[in-house]
């Protein structure tokens, strides 16, 4: 009978202990998918220029904290964004949840299939909490059609030039503006020719050279140490400047117009100078903690803002090296393609003279 007793208690403890499990698992099931981001739009086919509503869908409990201040002028490279709405928060009857949305009106001036890809939305779970996570849309297609070109129109005739008669005093008068204006010219010519000044030894001071992107970035990236912005709390400033440093530097190194691109468009032209992968990613990790310090209001540790600082400095030190690098092997080969074209004739007379004794 006592083992019996055992047995029942056993079994019930057992079974107990295996509902909890189910329970708690069902439950971080059913807020795993309660948390949601969705992209979609109305149409698969637009034409050229046509604008077009990407409505944008993301439901979270209503405590997370979301900042869908993150778009720009562009969505990617061949998608434009022309008016973004109002974010309408709507909350859920039968849970805590809220769902936001904004419509994004785009525009694409590429033909063919065109993919709208995933929009990356960066959250966290209060607005005291540093920990980031991140909300991934789909990727969605549609096709770019060419501007209609209008068939039922009928072709016309084309008419013959109607004939002007040309009077002299017309002619005249017009003789006289053309004099006139080739005199002003003239004139013009003249006194620019006198009063330009010249290169000469007295007034090349006034002639500055234009000072090299590396120095210019060792420079700023010197001041910002100095001013001490992110001990101060000045997080958002401390990160704008630092990013827009390392912009200026590609733009004026490498011809990237990394002002105007977002941290994927950067990575993607730095991907093409084919540099060190530790050197790219120590780019890519200090643009991922800028944008969430900007965009997601992000409170980054002592530790993070010297690692960004450090890593902004490497990146333009070591890129440096490496456009260096390239150019000497650029300047090693031009030396011998002229080496060889100087060889190549005397080679060709040689071989010339071989042929006439032949």
């Amino acid at each position: 009978m006592k083992s019996l007793n055992a047995k029942h208690i056993i079994f019930k403890s057992l079974t107990t202990t295996l509902c909890c499990l189910m329970l708690s698992l069902g439950t971080q099931y059913l807020e795993a998918q309660d948390i949601y981001a969705v992209g979609k739009i109305k149409t698969d086919t637009v034409h050229v220029g046509q604008p077009f509503d990407y409505e944008l869908n993301i439901r979270v409990p209503s405590s997370y904290n979301i900042d869908l201040n993150i778009f720009n002028d562009t969505l990617s490279k061949n998608i434009d964004i022309i008016e973004k709405s109002e974010v309408v928060k709507t909350p859920f009857k039968d849970s805590d949840d809220m769902l936001l949305s904004q419509t994004l009106k785009l525009s694409v001036f590429d033909t063919g299939n065109v993919i709208i890809p995933k929009v990356s939305i960066p959250y966290s779970k209060s607005e005291r909490d540093s920990i980031l996570l991140s909300l991934s849309t789909n990727f969605t297609e549609i096709y770019v059609a060419p501007t209609p070109i209008d068939t039922t129109q009928t072709f016309r005739a084309i008419k013959a030039p109607i004939k002007q008669y040309f009077s002299l005093e017309e002619g005249i008068q017009y003789t006289g503006i053309i004099i006139v204006i080739a005199a002003i010219i003239l004139g013009i010519i003249f006194l620019i020719k006198k009063f330009r000044r010249k290169p000469t030894e007295e007034n090349k001071e006034d002639i500055k050279p234009t000072i090299p992107a590396i120095i210019t970035a060792r420079e700023k990236l010197q001041t910002l140490k100095i001013n001490n912005l992110w001990q101060r709390g000045k997080f958002k400033e401390y990160y704008t400047e630092l990013t827009d440093i390392v912009r200026e530097y590609l733009r004026g190194q490498f011809s990237i117009n990394a002002a105007e691109m977002t941290s994927e468009e950067i990575l993607q032209e730095v991907g093409t100078l084919k540099l060190e992968e530790r050197t790219f990613d120590k780019l890519r990790n200090t643009l991922q903690t800028s944008d969430f310090v900007k965009f997601a209001k992000a409170i980054p540790t002592n530790d993070e803002n010297e690692i960004s600082f450090n890593n902004i400095n490497d990146f333009i030190e070591e890129s440096y090296s490496h456009y260096q690098e390239v150019e000497k092997q650029k300047a090693e080969q031009e030396k011998l393609d002229k080496l060889i074209k100087k060889e190549q004739p005397t080679e060709d007379i040689e071989n010339q003279k071989t042929e006439d004794t032949i």
